[in-house]
């Protein structure tokens, strides 16, 4: 069973919390907002999302270090982001963007 759909208030009082949004952000301005996996290929791409390398569960998120350290902290792109959840479940959903034309796209 995953963590976050046994765990759903858990998980959204901890995201929604000062603490985690002040965490965040000042993560977001360390990696200067670009996607870390993406710049580790060279390329150039927005960061969105701040990732927890080590997963968390219901545990690990009253776990400070693991929970609000930097060291497990990533900022990633969406498409980075659903790769990695991808890979960690062996699972793989199509994913839709809307590409600089208008149009839905899906990439793997």
């Amino acid at each position: 069973m995953s963590y976050y759909k046994d765990n759903r208030e858990e998980q959204q009082r901890f995201y929604k919390s000062k603490k985690w949004q002040a965490v965040r952000n000042a993560y977001f301005k360390k990696a200067k907002g670009l996607c870390e996996i993406c710049l580790s290929k060279g390329l150039i791409k927005q960061g969105e999302i701040v990732h927890h390398v080590i997963e968390m569960d219901s545990e690990k998120i009253h776990n400070e270090r693991l929970a609000y350290g930097f060291d497990n902290l990533q900022l990633v792109c969406r498409e980075c982001h659903a790769k990695i959840h991808e890979q960690e479940r062996g699972t793989k959903k199509k994913r839709y963007f809307i590409d600089k034309n208008g149009r839905v796209t899906a990439y793997d």
